[in-house]
Protein backbone atom coordinates (compact mmCIF):
# COMPACT_ATOMS: atom_id res chain seq x y z
CA UNK A 1 0.00 0.00 0.00
CA UNK A 2 1.31 3.57 -1.08
CA UNK A 3 0.39 5.08 2.49
CA UNK A 4 0.54 8.73 0.30
CA UNK A 5 -2.56 7.50 -1.70
CA UNK A 6 -4.62 6.57 1.59
CA UNK A 7 -5.81 8.10 3.96
CA UNK A 8 -6.87 6.67 7.48
CA UNK A 9 -9.99 6.93 9.07
CA UNK A 10 -8.68 9.26 11.35
CA UNK A 11 -7.55 11.50 9.05
CA UNK A 12 -10.77 11.26 6.26
CA UNK A 13 -12.91 11.74 9.68
CA UNK A 14 -10.95 15.30 10.06
CA UNK A 15 -10.90 16.22 6.28
CA UNK A 16 -14.51 15.29 5.53
CA UNK A 17 -15.69 16.56 8.57
CA UNK A 18 -17.53 13.44 10.13
CA UNK A 19 -17.23 11.48 12.63
CA UNK A 20 -15.25 8.10 13.02
CA UNK A 21 -17.91 6.60 14.31
CA UNK A 22 -20.12 7.25 11.45
CA UNK A 23 -17.93 6.48 8.88
CA UNK A 24 -17.66 2.97 10.35
CA UNK A 25 -21.28 2.94 10.60
CA UNK A 26 -21.42 3.72 6.26
CA UNK A 27 -18.66 0.87 6.18
CA UNK A 28 -20.99 -1.16 8.43
CA UNK A 29 -23.94 -0.92 6.21
CA UNK A 30 -22.12 -0.81 3.00
CA UNK A 31 -22.31 2.91 1.65
CA UNK A 32 -18.40 3.61 1.93
CA UNK A 33 -16.42 0.13 2.52
CA UNK A 34 -12.88 1.14 3.12
CA UNK A 35 -10.68 0.60 0.11
CA UNK A 36 -7.97 -1.26 2.58
CA UNK A 37 -8.67 -3.01 5.63
CA UNK A 38 -5.27 -4.61 7.21
CA UNK A 39 -5.85 -8.06 8.20
CA UNK A 40 -4.78 -8.23 11.54
CA UNK A 41 -5.12 -4.53 13.03
CA UNK A 42 -8.12 -4.06 10.97
CA UNK A 43 -7.50 -0.27 10.18
CA UNK A 44 -9.29 1.19 7.49
CA UNK A 45 -7.88 3.02 4.64
CA UNK A 46 -9.52 5.00 2.20
CA UNK A 47 -8.70 6.39 -0.97
CA UNK A 48 -9.14 10.29 -2.35
CA UNK A 49 -12.04 9.59 -4.65
CA UNK A 50 -13.76 7.46 -1.65
CA UNK A 51 -13.39 11.09 0.43
CA UNK A 52 -15.11 12.50 -2.60
CA UNK A 53 -18.24 10.65 -2.48
CA UNK A 54 -18.48 11.05 1.45
CA UNK A 55 -18.26 14.68 0.98
CA UNK A 56 -21.34 13.91 -1.45
CA UNK A 57 -23.31 11.86 1.28
CA UNK A 58 -22.73 14.75 4.06
CA UNK A 59 -24.32 17.10 1.77
CA UNK A 60 -26.86 14.80 0.63
CA UNK A 61 -27.97 14.01 4.79
CA UNK A 62 -27.96 17.63 4.96
CA UNK A 63 -30.30 17.90 2.28
CA UNK A 64 -32.32 15.37 4.57
CA UNK A 65 -31.83 12.21 2.44
CA UNK A 66 -31.98 9.08 4.42
CA UNK A 67 -29.26 6.10 4.00
CA UNK A 68 -31.38 3.89 2.53
CA UNK A 69 -32.46 6.54 0.02
CA UNK A 70 -28.82 7.58 -0.80
CA UNK A 71 -27.98 3.50 -1.01
CA UNK A 72 -30.33 2.92 -2.94
CA UNK A 73 -30.06 5.98 -5.34
CA UNK A 74 -26.33 4.55 -5.86
CA UNK A 75 -26.80 1.55 -6.34
CA UNK A 76 -29.32 2.43 -9.36
CA UNK A 77 -26.94 4.99 -10.71
CA UNK A 78 -24.29 2.45 -11.07
CA UNK A 79 -27.04 -0.58 -12.37
CA UNK A 80 -27.56 2.83 -15.24
CA UNK A 81 -24.07 4.30 -16.07
CA UNK A 82 -24.66 7.45 -14.32
CA UNK A 83 -22.17 6.77 -11.72
CA UNK A 84 -18.92 4.87 -11.96
CA UNK A 85 -18.55 1.89 -9.85
CA UNK A 86 -14.89 3.25 -9.21
CA UNK A 87 -15.01 7.27 -9.10
CA UNK A 88 -11.52 7.34 -10.63
CA UNK A 89 -12.66 8.85 -13.59
CA UNK A 90 -14.50 11.57 -11.91
CA UNK A 91 -11.40 12.62 -9.79
CA UNK A 92 -8.91 12.16 -12.81
CA UNK A 93 -11.19 14.56 -14.94
CA UNK A 94 -12.32 11.79 -17.65
CA UNK A 95 -16.19 12.20 -16.79
CA UNK A 96 -16.12 15.71 -16.92
CA UNK A 97 -14.06 15.88 -20.40
CA UNK A 98 -16.75 13.02 -21.61
CA UNK A 99 -20.05 15.78 -20.55
CA UNK A 100 -18.51 18.69 -21.62
CA UNK A 101 -17.42 17.04 -25.16
CA UNK A 102 -21.18 16.13 -24.99
CA UNK A 103 -22.44 19.32 -24.27
CA UNK A 104 -20.44 21.13 -26.74
CA UNK A 105 -21.03 18.79 -29.53
CA UNK A 106 -25.21 19.69 -28.48
CA UNK A 107 -24.75 23.37 -27.55
CA UNK A 108 -22.47 24.78 -29.74
CA UNK A 109 -22.28 22.41 -32.56
CA UNK A 110 -18.93 21.96 -31.96
CA UNK A 111 -17.41 18.60 -33.32
CA UNK A 112 -15.23 17.27 -30.37
CA UNK A 113 -14.18 13.97 -28.35
CA UNK A 114 -13.61 13.75 -25.18
CA UNK A 115 -9.85 13.50 -26.29
CA UNK A 116 -10.00 16.86 -28.09
CA UNK A 117 -10.44 18.03 -24.10
CA UNK A 118 -7.77 19.32 -21.95
CA UNK A 119 -7.96 17.75 -19.12
CA UNK A 120 -6.17 18.36 -15.49
CA UNK A 121 -8.44 16.03 -12.77
CA UNK A 122 -7.58 17.08 -9.23
CA UNK A 123 -5.99 13.44 -8.15
CA UNK A 124 -2.87 15.79 -7.64
CA UNK A 125 -4.54 17.21 -4.56
CA UNK A 126 -2.56 16.44 -1.19
CA UNK A 127 -3.79 15.98 2.08
CA UNK A 128 -2.04 19.63 2.64
CA UNK A 129 -3.21 21.16 0.28
CA UNK A 130 -7.12 20.08 1.60
CA UNK A 131 -6.35 21.21 4.83
CA UNK A 132 -4.64 24.79 3.85
CA UNK A 133 -7.56 25.93 1.71
CA UNK A 134 -9.95 23.97 4.76
CA UNK A 135 -8.60 26.70 7.17
CA UNK A 136 -8.74 29.91 4.26
CA UNK A 137 -12.72 28.91 4.33
CA UNK A 138 -12.37 26.95 0.69
CA UNK A 139 -12.76 23.91 -0.98
CA UNK A 140 -11.47 22.13 -4.53
CA UNK A 141 -13.56 21.95 -7.77
CA UNK A 142 -13.09 20.57 -10.42
CA UNK A 143 -14.59 22.48 -12.98
CA UNK A 144 -15.37 22.32 -17.21
CA UNK A 145 -15.51 25.08 -19.48
CA UNK A 146 -15.80 25.48 -23.23
CA UNK A 147 -15.77 28.34 -25.67
CA UNK A 148 -16.81 29.44 -28.95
Amino acid sequence: MNREEYYSIGEVASLCNISIRTLRYYDEIGIIVPEIRKEGSKYRYYSKEQMLNIIIIRKLRCLGVSLKEIKDIVSESKKRGFIEANPKYDVEGAEAAAKLAALANVVMDADVTPDDVDTTGIEDITKEMVEEAAARGNVYKLICRAYR
